[in-house]
């Protein structure tokens, strides 16, 4: 019985992640662009890149960078930096690091290679609340540590997402149940 339960709990996780996989590639693949979080950003050309010049209005795409220009959303969707909280006067000076957030190349890839350390310091909620001025009155508190199993605050919600975002598999086997519910009438 507890093979069946060991094969059944990692056949439904692969499936889970595999369709997060599926949705990952076809984002990718298709090019997909995102209104809020821009992997690529459109421009009006004159000159190609052969110094030639196409009609204006040709519509060329610029895709955005991450890490010090190193990796690029033609080539990866997981390129990635820290997220970070501006001044909201678009100077784009940044006020603090948001822990465990990151932004990327489609919203979806960033969530995942996010963690949820932002949420274990009241400090940081208290900062994130203030920086979008949520007017709302309830108390906002941080998560507790000490209640985590398996994951940590380093967890990534990727690897959360691979384990169904279940800390613990608590197994009840009852055979006398399963008589009762599927006895036979006679022997």
């Amino acid at each position: 019985m507890k093979a069946t339960i060991d094969l059944y709990t990692t056949t439904l996780a692969y499936a889970f992640s595999h369709s997060f996989g599926i949705m990952r590639d076809t984002t990718q693949g298709n090019g997909l662009v995102c209104g809020t979080l821009p992997s690529v950003s459109f421009r009006l050309a004159a000159i190609n890149d052969t110094n030639i010049v196409e009609p204006v209005g040709a519509i060329r795409p610029r895709y955005k960078t991450y890490d010090n220009d190193v990796c690029s959303c033609h080539d990866s969707a997981t390129c990635k930096e820290e997220a970070y909280v501006y001044t909201p006067d678009n100077t784009k000076v940044r006020v603090h690091r948001v822990s465990g957030l990151v932004i990327g190349c489609y919203g979806f890839e960033a969530m995942m290679q996010s963690s949820l350390l932002c949420y274990f310091y009241q400090t940081c909620i208290d900062d994130l609340r203030a920086a979008i001025h949520f007017s709302d009155n309830f108390t906002t508190s941080a998560l507790d540590p000490s209640k985590l199993l398996y994951f940590d605050g380093n967890s990534t919600v990727e690897m959360m997402v691979e384990k169904l975002m279940i800390e613990q598999w608590t197994n009840n086997i009852s055979y006398a149940n399963y008589y009762h519910q599927c006895y036979p009438v006679y022997c």
